[in-house]
């Protein structure tokens, strides 16, 4: 986006030219760039058919230049009035699929753009046949409830003397796992403090950056402005138009949806209580080995305790790199703001100079283009450095 924004700065300022005379007179002439218009044919799916009613946005540059939604058959036909073979992103939207999206698409006015969405939710004919999985799960889950509860009472009797000795070691075990959870605690406050530094420092530079993109696309801008207003209310009329169509489709599985809502808490309670069934059956066939079990297991959490002591050390040995390489990333930061601060500097200057007309307007322009290539190599190493610093946070 930095990119092509200074080459949209380069391009508008390049448009006016100044010839010198023996007299010295000033001579503007304009170069148009000429632009043809485009029609894009789009086609949603999915794994139902065709989906009408879904919006589709063809943006550029972060900038709607055409909008439109499916008809029956799933297809719409986008008028774009200028188009100069871009580069364009396509996003489709609707509210029973999930969206999608291409990016770095060039359009074609003969070859159509295919999109298949994946639903949100499930079919009415799928809510009913989980409706008659759920009532045979019932039954099964309460036959073997009352089987489980008749031999629970025997393994409850086994289970409270063999609980008194494991819960003991559980207890020596939370304690080191508590201590171990402390100091990672600590390490990732320490961590998180530090990513909250690193991301006010970058959302200051690029504010600093922003405003002189700003500055360089004001002209492209004024250029766009009546063409892009047009775009803009078609492609919220369009939106709009889409929004209701979808609404209107939505209503139709409001009532499966509902359905399905109902017996999902129900079908949670009967499988809770099928896996009790199961659970106290399976503790009742096992219970001569519980006691062995339990010393095992609070060996184990021992064993973990003891390792998550030495992952905890270990976490801390990586935060100490990690504010060592940070320093030398802070050392290289400090070095392009440095860069930056007398670049801004020399525009400011040259500006004035600019706006009092002392010197030559020619070598001012091209002095003022130097001073964005070299912003634009700035942008690419503080880029770079981004980059560098994300790759150190993960």
């Amino acid at each position: 986006m930095k990119k092509q924004v200074f080459i949209a700065s380069l391009f508008f300022a390049s448009l006016s030219t100044i010839t010198f005379a023996a007299e010295v007179t000033h001579d503007f002439t304009t170069k148009k760039e000429i632009k043809n218009g485009i029609s894009v044919t789009v086609v949603v799916s999915s794994e139902k058919g065709a989906v009408s009613g879904a919006l589709i946005k063809i943006t550029s540059n972060g900038i709607t230049i055409g909008a439109a939604t499916t008809d029956a058959a799933g297809n719409a036909t986008i008028n774009i009035a200028s188009y100069n073979n871009q580069l364009v992103r396509i996003d489709v939207s609707h509210s029973m699929y999930r969206d999608d999206k291409k990016v770095d698409v060039v359009l074609s006015a003969t070859t159509p753009i295919l999109f298949n969405l994946k639903s949100k939710t499930a079919s009415v004919d799928e809510v009913a046949a989980k409706e008659a999985e759920q009532l045979k799960r019932q039954e099964e889950a309460k036959r073997a409830t009352e089987e489980a509860s008749k031999r629970a009472e025997e393994v409850n009797k086994t289970a409270a003397e063999t609980a008194a000795g494991a819960e003991e070691a559980k207890r020596l075990a939370e304690q080191k796992k508590a201590e171990s959870k402390a100091i990672q605690d600590e390490l990732e406050a320490k961590r998180k403090e530090q990513e909250a530094r690193l991301i006010a420092e970058k959302a200051a530079r690029d504010e600093a950056a922003l405003k002189m993109q700003e500055e360089a696309e004001a002209r492209r801008k004024a250029a766009e402005a009546n063409r892009l207003d047009d775009v803009k209310k078609d492609a919220k009329s369009t939106e709009k138009d889409a929004k209701a169509m979808q609404k209107e489709q939505e209503d139709r599985l409001k009532e499966a949806e509902a359905r399905a809502a109902a017996q999902k808490q129900s079908a949670k309670d009967e499988e809770k209580r099928q896996k009790e069934a199961e659970a106290t059956k399976k503790a009742a066939e096992k219970q001569q080995k519980e006691a062995d079990k339990a010393r095992k297991a609070a060996e184990k959490l021992a064993k973990e305790a003891e390792k998550e002591a030495k992952a905890a050390e270990k976490a801390k040995k990586a935060a100490e790199k990690l504010e060592s390489n940070i320093a030398k990333l802070d050392k290289e930061q400090g070095k392009i703001d440095s860069s930056r601060e007398k670049l801004k500097k020399q525009t400011d200057k040259l500006n004035k100079d600019l706006a009092k007309g002392k010197s030559d307007t020619t070598k001012i322009q091209t002095k003022l283009t130097q001073v964005d290539l070299n912003n634009a190599k700035l942008n690419e190493k503080q880029s770079k450095l981004d980059k560098k610093r994300s790759k150190l946070m993960k």
